[in-house]
């Protein structure tokens, strides 16, 4: 099983970087990821070379958490292009249509790797992510 710890928001990051990654992820058959949006903490080298370059947002210590806010300023798109395209692409991996296709090329436990597919998706219905066109449901 392999599962993919993701980070956007890096100085070499296009708008296109989402695309791409879901469509690398797919190919390779990667079976869970985690998703992050770069954060430069405190006493971080990414946090000094922000801040001295200006790209800092602020010290609202409440957008530094790496999935519901971005802290700084993207080199190459805006702040709120990365944040959405981070959503979009949390969405597209772990969609129905995006499952099928990654288990065909891994054919890893497909069992475990549903259940485990599915918990990620349903925690983005019940995540503080910002996302109002998402209700939470029931589940029994």
């Amino acid at each position: 099983m392999v599962q993919a710890g993701i980070v956007f928001g890096f100085d070499h990051d296009h708008k296109d970087v989402f695309d791409k990654t879901l469509e690398a992820c797919e190919r390779l058959g990667i079976d869970g990821a985690t998703v992050s949006i770069l954060t430069p903490f405190p006493k971080t080298p990414i946090y000094e070379q922000l801040k001295s370059e200006g790209r800092l947002l602020g010290e609202d210590w409440s957008r530094y958490n790496s999935k519901t806010a971005v802290a700084f300023k993207p080199k190459n798109m805006t702040a709120d292009e990365l944040f959405d395209g981070y959503r979009s692409f949390r969405r597209r991996f772990f969609s129905l249509g995006s499952f099928v296709r990654r288990m065909r090329v891994s054919r890893t436990n497909i069992a475990v790797n549903f259940i485990m597919n599915l918990g990620y998706r349903l925690g983005l219905l019940f995540s503080a992510s910002g996302d109002k066109s998402v209700r939470p449901c029931r589940l029994l």
